[in-house]
């Protein structure tokens, strides 16, 4: 390829292809299968978050093998999506020190997500919210905050107004940032 324009060179060097993007997923695959031959106490010392751990201990628990195969596939999805956490586990399983996990920036919003999906006291919740987010659209929060406490418990990280109550708040947070830049 001596006469492939420079883009197209770094391209092939990189390998950045449906082959090696294959490539890169299974070896998430192959930890999350080394995951699920552990014991689930094992697991449970290991260095990375609750969901994590969840998940992890969730797929231990499945016995159906489709069951257990998509268990298995979405394990490795988190896995894929959480290089830092996937590398603190291989580091853990061969005896090293974990690398530092960078602190996540969206614990806070997740932290006031959990406080208004979990309050009994939604009034008093949404103040909060409110006082902390000064952009905050409270009614559109409240209105996705009342079909979260609809449905239970189990099931409400995964409706549709859960990931757009996290929407909501990352928009308030940087328009609070915007405005804190500006002064």
């Amino acid at each position: 390829m001596k006469n492939a324009p420079p883009d197209e060179e770094e391209y092939e060097k990189e390998g950045r292809g449906r082959s090696e993007n294959r490539r890169h997923a299974k070896t998430f695959d192959a930890l999350a299968l080394t995951l699920l031959g552990l014991s689930p106490q094992r697991c449970a010392r290991f260095p990375v978050s609750a969901e994590l751990l969840r998940v992890l201990k969730t797929a231990h628990s499945t016995k159906a093998k489709a069951a257990r195969r998509r268990e298995l596939r979405h394990l490795s999805g988190m896995l894929r999506n959480r290089p830092d956490e996937a590398a603190a586990i291989e580091a853990h399983l061969a005896g090293r020190a974990a690398p530092a996990i960078a602190p996540d920036e969206n614990a806070p919003l997740e932290e006031l997500r959990a406080l208004l999906c979990e309050s009994d006291d939604l009034a008093s919740a949404l103040h909060e919210a409110s006082e902390e987010l000064p952009h905050l659209d409270v009614l559109l929060v409240r209105e996705l905050c009342v079909a979260i406490h609809a449905v239970d418990a189990a099931a409400r990280c995964e409706t549709k107004a859960y990931r757009l109550l996290f929407k909501e708040l990352r928009r308030a947070s940087d328009e609070r940032e915007a405005c804190e830049d500006a002064e």
